[in-house]
């Protein structure tokens, strides 16, 4: 509720003061002078709904709730007229009508649409003002009137038809893209791999050296195995007193 609001900010801007923190008490002063308005605004919401829907059937209770309509009315009007003089117009146009005048010419709806342009000059919002409940004292089915729905309420039809179940297109291929994208770099990466695996091979190959045929020299000779270079023996003459050397 607005005096709620109200007195968490009068408690708010003591803190601040006992605080020394003057800074901060513009903002409550400014959110309380426009708390303020709210039950103005509030009461004369719901006479103007009232009387548009002809709700009272009585003349006593009619001539109450113009009575209603005209008082708050007259009191907004200075403040409306400093916000937007069109609304102002409207609202006088019908609520401020002579006796022998139907008021709320213009429908609920039409008077409604103009305060709520105010709101934001008033420093107020959609949640201060709130909607009509359709029954006041109902605690358990809280319902708005139709039509008196707090602004930006989104109204829920159930008998209007709901979109069929189904699967987004755009989501379907985005799903697509990603898999694509996952299926990409796990190739990619068993490429690297791979590569890399045979890299190592090929050095290995390339240091190790390959056997050779096996080659029998001639008579004399021995035999050669790979890159081991065989060898001869020769007798090399030499003096008598010598030993026979072989090579």
């Amino acid at each position: 509720m607005a005096s709620d609001k109200i007195f968490r900010h009068f408690e708010s801007g003591q803190t601040a003061l006992m605080q020394d923190e003057c800074g901060n008490l513009t903002t409550d002063r400014d959110r309380i002078v426009a708390l303020m308005y709210v039950p103005l605004i509030q009461n004369l919401l719901y006479a103007s709904y009232k009387l548009a829907t002809k709700m009272s059937n009585e003349e006593p209770l009619i001539q109450r709730d113009r009575g209603h309509g005209i008082f708050f009315a007259k009191a907004m009007q200075p403040k409306l007229a400093s916000c937007a003089q069109d609304v102002a117009d409207i609202v006088a146009r019908n609520l401020l009508v002579p006796k022998s005048e139907e008021p709320m010419q213009d429908g609920y709806a039409e008077v409604k649409l103009a305060l709520e342009r105010t709101y934001d000059c008033l420093g107020l919002q959609c949640e201060d003002i709130g909607g009509i409940l359709e029954d006041p004292l109902s605690q358990a089915n809280v319902k708005y009137a139709p039509g008196a729905e707090p602004c930006g309420f989104v109204v829920f039809d159930a008998s209007a038809p709901q979109p069929q179940a189904g699967v987004d297109a755009g989501v379907v291929v985005a799903v697509v893209l990603s898999v694509l994208a996952f299926a990409a770099v796990v190739v990619l990466l068993a490429w690297r791999v791979a590569y890399s695996r045979g890299a190592e091979r090929a050095r290995f190959i390339m240091r190790t050296p390959e056997a050779s045929p096996t080659t029998t020299l001639p008579p004399g000779g021995e035999t050669v195995i790979g890159s081991v270079i065989g060898t001869r023996t020769e007798e090399v003459p030499v003096a008598d007193d010598e030993t026979t050397l072989k090579i």
